[in-house]
């Protein structure tokens, strides 16, 4: 039986400079319904108003654990979060940003009463998002599909994180690797990547996410360090398809080569078809 004093969910949030954002993020916590939850924010020393917003927004919430020390990136920020909050961290984890907002009100009261009936043995609850720009009550709607999401790993980011809550006892003994800037929850994910009973799909929306974050504004870096996670995981599905892309570029510097790249396109998706097959049994 779990402490009193621990609560259901935590909310953990990296911080620099975001004094413009983050009221929003606050107004959506301070008006969840459901209260048993704490708030941990991980400020990298900010210059602004950030830390002040804060203390201002603590009487709002059931519990702050704030700290402002300067940090080598968002994965250094929720790692010191998650060792700061030893026995205060909560059974089920969600990652927010300091400019994404829960999608309603009751958002984690629903959740709260969905996973109290579900087994213990879950690592991960997922549920849907909406991505904004400017106005968060204009947002695109993207549904998780946890079949998809399994098979696409191999290719990239396939998981909604900032709609993904994580049981409590991942971090136990894991934490975020530091090596990559922006990709190193798609690496935390592979590296604790299991069964597909171990997930479950919550039917609901979860998270207003900004599209003005890191791994928006900085996509080709992005890119480029899920490359590096994708070759570590997956050797040879990464090795055959940028073989595949290097003929493709071969092929289409000529008009006979374009239509032979028809012919191996086809070869290729036999190919990935078959790949799939081979890694998702495995």
């Amino acid at each position: 039986m779990r402490s009193v004093l621990v609560p259901f969910f935590s909310v953990i949030t990296s911080t620099y400079n975001a004094a413009a954002t983050l009221p929003r993020l606050l107004d959506s916590l301070s008006a969840q319904t459901c209260r048993d939850f704490n708030w941990i924010v991980q400020d990298g020393a900010s210059t602004d108003a950030t830390m002040e917003i804060v203390e201002r927004y603590r009487p709002r919430l059931p519990a702050v654990l704030a700290e402002s020390v300067k940090d080598n990136g968002i994965y250094t920020a929720w790692n010191r979060a998650l060792d700061r909050a030893g026995e205060q961290l909560g059974q089920w984890v969600l990652f927010l940003g300091g400019d994404d907002l829960l999608a309603a009100d009751d958002t984690l009261e629903r959740v709260q009463q969905f996973l109290l009936r579900q087994p213990e043995h879950l690592l991960f609850c997922c549920g849907h998002l909406e991505e904004f720009y400017d106005d968060p009550m204009h947002g695109h709607k993207i549904f998780f599909d946890l079949n998809f999401a399994l098979r696409r790993m191999k290719y990239g980011m396939s998981f909604l994180h900032p709609a993904l809550f994580h049981a409590q006892k991942l971090f136990y003994t894991e934490r975020f690797s530091e090596k990559y800037a922006i990709s190193s929850d798609y690496e935390f994910l592979l590296r604790m990547r299991s069964h597909r009973k171990d997930y479950i799909v919550f039917d609901g929306f979860v998270t207003k996410m900004s599209q003005f974050g890191i791994s928006q504004t900085n996509k080709k870096k992005a890119d480029f360090e899920s490359d590096l996670i994708r070759k570590q995981y997956f050797p040879f599905f990464y090795h055959i398809i940028n073989f595949f892309w290097w003929m493709k570029a071969q092929l289409g510097k000529t008009t006979l080569g374009g239509l032979l790249w028809k012919k191996v396109s086809a070869m290729r998706a036999t190919a990935v078809r078959r790949l799939d097959k081979i890694l998702n049994r495995s």
